[in-house]
């Protein structure tokens, strides 16, 4: 028989640490009464303090063309293997309640509030743990492809052609959620706070336009 076997075969790994810095305005009633919410997404320390997200593929394929006498098939087979891991992925959210804000409407894309006197967007001890989370992400797919194609000619000029295909994916996601509640809060939060690095952009503050 007269054989062609073509392969091919790659793998790629991304790793990306990633931190989030978030400020919002909860329950804003027309008064400009409002909650101040004021959230950090990271890691731990072996992890830059960061989220990590490593995210792995793998693809192979093989393929080929053969002859036996009058008989020709193709076929080709595929295998593709992608995972996803989100290790420690934490949260930490601090609120403080009945602040109020004077309101700017006038450009419905980019609406603002500034704290009025007595008010703040900017963490201080005034504020209270709302919420302390981690989260323990993995994500695996598999994908398995072949395909099997037939041809056998006949005297009269027509062509038997026949085959078979088989496709199998499959998808798993696994994520270990915790929440926690420090013992002594008022310790937690000096500790916290005490901890605390600034990491606002000088190009933005989210009380300054």
């Amino acid at each position: 028989p007269t054989t062609n076997s073509p392969s091919k075969a790659s793998s790629t790994t991304a790793n990306d640490w990633e931190n989030r810095y978030r400020t919002t305005l909860k329950d804003l009633d027309p008064d400009g009464n409002a909650t101040v919410r004021i959230q950090t997404k990271a890691g731990t320390p072996d992890n830059r303090n960061a989220r990590l997200e490593r995210q792995r593929t793998m693809d192979f394929a093989l393929g080929g063309e053969h002859l036996f006498g009058a008989l020709s098939m193709d076929w080709h087979a595929s295998y593709a293997k992608a995972s996803e891991e989100r290790p420690n992925e934490r949260y930490i959210d601090f609120q403080l309640k009945k602040q109020k804000f004077d309101m700017d409407l006038s450009d419905e894309r980019q609406p603002f509030a500034s704290p009025k006197t007595g008010s703040t967007m900017t963490l201080n001890d005034e504020f209270s743990l709302k919420e302390l989370t981690e989260q323990q992400e993995d994500i695996k797919e598999q994908d398995l492809k072949f395909s099997a194609n037939f041809k056998l000619p006949f005297k009269n000029g027509n062509k038997l052609k026949f085959g078979a295909k088989v496709v199998r994916k499959t998808k798993d996601k696994e994520v270990d959620f915790y929440e926690y509640s420090p013992l002594d809060e008022d310790a937690f939060m000096t500790n916290s706070l005490a901890n605390t690095v600034d990491q606002t952009n000088k190009n933005f503050m989210p009380d300054n336009k």
